[in-house]
C-alpha cells in the first residue's frame, strides 16, 4: 500500500527509470515484481467424479436416485460418512437439542445439550465442534470432538473463531485468515512457504484439510491465482500467466455435497481442464449431480469494467479486482 506523496513519487520515479533501462529483474530484485505463478503439477487421474451419495437439502437428505429421507424429529443439517458408514446432524429446534444419528437405522448415537454443533472434516476423520450457548457476539467451541463412529474424544477446548463456517474442511475462514478447529493454529499470508510469503490474499472455501484462496503476489500485481495450502506446501492451481497474463477465461466452483471441483476454461474454448479440490488431484471431469456456486464477478464490457454481476462463471480477472478494491466475497464453500 502506498502510504503517502512521497512514497508515491519514488515508485513512479522508479518505474519510469525502468520503463527508459527495460530492467525486469531490478523490478524483482525490489520486491515490485514477482515470476510468474507456475502451476503445480498434479497427478491427473482418468475418471470421472462421482457427487457425493447423499447431500442435505431444506431439511432433509436427498439420495443420488433422488429418494427424500426425513426425520420427524427435527430439521438435518449435516450428512457425513465414517468408512462408507453414513451419520447424520439432527437439530431439534425446540429444545436446543443435537442430535448425531445413523443413518441405516436412525439411532441417536450422541445428544448435545447445545447452541450450535458443526461437523468438519479432513480426509480421514470427522469432528464435533460444540458451542455451548451464546456468548454475547463472541464465537466460541467449548469442546471440539473427533468422532470415529463410535466414540467421541475431546481434542480442543475454548476455540476461539470470528468469520465464515464451512462445513466441507477443518478450517474457520475470514477474509484474510483461517483458523484450524483441530489445533486453533491461525494461518495467515506470513505462514505461507516460498513465493506466497507475504502474499495478499482472500481465502475462497475449505476442502477437507485443503485451504483454497486467491493469492496475488509482487507490490505491482503482475500474477494471482487459485492455490491450494496443505500441511505446510501451497500448490498452485491456475494463475493468470497460465491463462495468457490477464486473467481470462472461465473459471467454476462445482460442488456435490463435499465434494468440490474447479472447472477452469482457457481463453477461446481452446481446453478445459477438472481439478478435484478433496484430493488434489486433476481428472476427466465430473458428473452432473455437481452444481456451479455463484460469485460476484467484475462485469467487463470492452474497457468498461465498472460493475459487478453475480453469476456461476467468474475469472481470474475479477479475483484480481475483489483483491484491490478489497471488495472481497464470503468463504465460497
Amino acid at each position: 500500500m502506498i502510504k503517502n506523496r512521497r512514497e508515491f513519487i519514488k515508485i513512479a520515479a522508479l518505474g519510469m527509470g525502468m520503463g527508459f533501462t527495460g530492467c525486469a529483474n531490478s523490478m524483482q530484485s525490489l520486491g515490485l515484481s514477482a515470476p510468474d505463478l507456475k502451476p503445480t503439477k498434479l497427478p491427473f487421474k482418468d475418471v470421472v467424479v462421482t457427487g457425493d451419495k447423499y447431500i442435505v437439502k431444506n431439511g432433509y437428505i436427498v439420495d443420488n436416485n433422488g429418494n427424500k429421507i426425513f426425520d420427524e424429529e427435527g430439521d438435518i443439517k449435516q450428512v457425513f460418512d465414517i468408512k462408507n458408514n453414513w451419520f447424520y446432524l439432527l437439530n431439534i429446534p425446540s429444545n436446543s437439542k443435537w442430535k448425531i444419528k445413523d443413518l441405516n437405522t436412525k439411532k441417536t448415537i450422541r445428544e448435545f445439550n447445545s447452541y450450535e454443533v458443526i461437523v468438519f472434516y479432513d480426509k480421514n476423520k470427522v469432528f464435533i465442534g460444540e458451542q455451548f450457548k451464546s456468548y454475547n457476539g463472541n464465537q466460541i467451541f467449548d469442546n471440539v470432538y473427533v468422532f470415529d463412529g463410535n466414540h467421541f474424544n475431546l481434542i480442543n477446548k475454548n476455540v476461539i473463531w470470528n468469520g465464515f463456517l464451512t462445513s466441507r474442511g477443518v478450517y474457520v475462514l475470514n477474509q484474510n485468515k483461517a483458523l484450524d478447529i483441530r489445533t486453533s493454529s491461525l494461518l495467515t499470508p506470513k505462514n505461507l512457504p516460498g513465493e506466497y510469503k507475504n502474499c495478499s490474499w482472500f481465502v475462497l472455501g475449505s476442502v477437507n484439510e485443503n485451504l483454497v484462496f486467491y493469492g496475488q503476489v509482487g507490490i505491482l500485481g503482475n500474477d494471482g491465482a487459485i492455490a491450494v495450502y496443505n500441511n505446510g506446501k501451497v500448490y498452485t492451481i491456475i494463475s493468470k500467466s497460465e491463462l495468457n497474463k490477464d486473467g481470462y477465461g472461465k473459471l467454476q466452483f462445482l460442488v456435490s455435497g463435499k465434494k468440490v471441483v474447479l472447472k477452469v476454461i482457457y481463453p477461446d474454448n481452446s481446453k478445459i481442464r477438472y481439478f478435484y479440490l478433496n484430493d488434489l488431484i486433476e481428472v476427466k471431469g465430473c458428473d452432473n449431480s455437481f452444481k456451479p456456486i455463484k460469485i460476484l464477478d467484475r462485469h467487463i464490457n470492452g474497457s468498461d469494467i465498472s460493475g459487478w454481476v453475480d453469476k456461476y462463471t467468474f475469472s481470474l480477472l475479477g479475483l484480481y479486482y475483489y483483491d484491490v478494491i478489497k471488495n472481497r466475497p464470503f468463504a465460497l464453500f
